[in-house]
């Protein structure tokens, strides 16, 4: 790419045919996400103005991106974060990038959490929490949940139903609160997470994401492997969550470059079988988690069975596995006894 002048229709054009030459998965999409980080707007402002011309500091810029998305370098890693569960997480190459199927995680655990009695969800745990998408999603959501509940119990106080219309786009997530609960809804019920990672700079990289959303100070971080990173006092848990390794040797073998190469085998692999780093947080959860306490782990879709019966034999009730947006197995989910 010369420093000719150059306007963002004939770049996108440009880089979208030699992405798709370096065999680039979605090149349209990578194209308009480095010329949108490069320029520092909205991908739709690309569209609106075509024919911007671009100086030879971002031309400079964006042609080192290029170069690096040549190498099947990750546009996640290039633009810095990635959206997860409607927010903004900063990534990096310490671990993995967020994935809409581990939304499904996310989801269960809001869904589970608005069943129980206000306030009654008081400590949780994110084991190889990487980013920290998951807990701090968990968070957000049921902070959301909290100041919607708050607007509708002041609206059924004051008589005045149409205050309700403040609640809307309030972080909503699914399952909206009864009758009952919106009466007595309790403030600054969030629970406190523990995040845990192998990987230091994970750590500091879930602690950044943390501050970005203004969840510190219900986030404790904790460097080490699985339930060996946990303090003496920490816990018994009420919701236990991770999203581990758990590519098997055969599936690792036919991971796309940009995965493979790029994002960190220890976030990935989990074993001959997948199941290595799975077997360890099942088995060593209950005796961690609270009655009645709720297990989600997600798991690759050829370990449905496998997951059902160890979760099983450790005594968990009802395990299932919940399927993602692309309706494959996913998520183990499982309870301790009442």
């Amino acid at each position: 790419m010369a420093t000719e002048s150059w306007t963002t229709r004939g770049l996108r054009d440009w880089m979208r045919g030699f992405m798709q030459q370096k065999g680039i998965e979605s090149a349209s999409a990578c194209a308009d996400l480095l010329l949108a980080h490069v320029a520092g707007c909205e991908r739709m402002h690309l569209y609106m103005e075509p024919e911007r011309p671009w100086t030879p500091d971002e031309l400079a810029v964006l042609r080192a991106l290029v170069a690096r998305a040549a190498r099947h370098e990750p546009v996640q890693y290039l633009v810095g974060s990635w959206g997860f569960h409607a927010a903004d997480f900063e990534v990096a190459p310490c671990t993995l990038i967020p994935r809409p199927s581990t939304e499904a995680l996310v989801d269960a655990a809001l869904d589970w959490v608005g069943q129980q009695p206000a306030g009654s969800v008081r400590s949780a745990i994110d084991l190889g929490t990487g980013t920290g998408c998951i807990a701090l999603s968990i968070l957000r959501g049921l902070r959301g949940r909290q100041r919607k509940d708050r607007v509708l119990a002041r609206a059924v106080r004051s008589g005045t139903p149409e205050s309700v219309d403040d609640a809307e786009g309030i972080e909503a997530q699914p399952g909206e609160p009864s009758a009952a609960r919106v009466a007595c809804a309790e403030p600054d019920a969030l629970p406190s997470f523990v995040l845990t990672d192998l990987v230091p700079e994970a750590i500091e990289l879930a602690r950044r994401n943390a501050q970005r959303h203004a969840l510190s100070e219900r986030c404790a971080f904790r460097v080490g492997d699985a339930w060996s990173a946990l303090e003496r006092t920490d816990g018994p848990f009420d919701l236990v969550v991770s999203n581990p390794p758990y590519i098997s040797d055969a599936e690792f073998a036919d991971l796309a470059p940009n995965v493979a190469e790029w994002e960190p085998r220890t976030a990935l692999h989990g074993g001959a079988d997948g199941l290595d780093v799975v077997e360890r947080i099942v088995q060593g959860a209950m005796g961690r988690m609270r009655p009645g306490a709720l297990l989600l782990v997600e798991i690759a879709a050829s370990q449905e069975r496998a997951v059902v019966d160890l979760a099983r034999t450790c005594g968990f009730t009802d395990p299932v596995v919940l399927r993602d947006s692309d309706h494959l197995p996913r998520v183990l989910r499982a309870l301790t006894p009442a």
